[in-house]
């Protein structure tokens, strides 16, 4: 949700009214930022489906209030750090793993164990030392 100052403490944005924003949505440079605004900012559903963890997990297993789980889930609840890393522990995903498709920070694990297990089998060969065979 974009939000526009209008005057004093007043914002508007899609036919509400706040006198104070609450998400990272502000605009506070007065562009239209629509372009921008182009997918969900966060992947609680779609890592609940990948990982077979419900909306209502979030509810008993969370004690996140029924309508906020529900709008977590939907994507409807802008994100805010106390939520992020509650979910994400739900998960046991990280933080930011939270925040892009699971495939995506899936093949980013694989890139960064290759580059682990490059850069030690590199630290062996030069300190003259068998590698070790590792399963994989």
């Amino acid at each position: 949700m974009m939000w526009t100052k209008t005057q004093g403490a007043e914002f508007t944005g899609r036919g509400a009214t706040a006198t104070k924003p609450w998400s990272h949505h502000v605009d506070m440079d007065g562009e239209d930022d629509s372009a921008l605004d182009d997918g969900p900012d966060w992947y609680v559903r779609e890592w609940g489906d990948r990982l077979g963890k419900k909306q209502a997990g979030l509810v008993s297993e969370l004690n996140i209030h029924k309508n906020t789980a529900h709008r977590l889930w939907t994507g409807k609840q802008p994100y805010r750090r106390d939520f992020v890393n509650a979910i994400s522990r739900w998960f046991n995903i990280e933080p930011y793993e939270l925040l892009m498709p699971p495939d995506e920070a899936i093949a980013l694990r694989r890139i960064r164990e290759t580059a682990m297990q490059i850069a030690a089998d590199e630290r062996e060969r030069l300190s003259g030392e068998t590698p070790v065979k590792r399963a994989g």
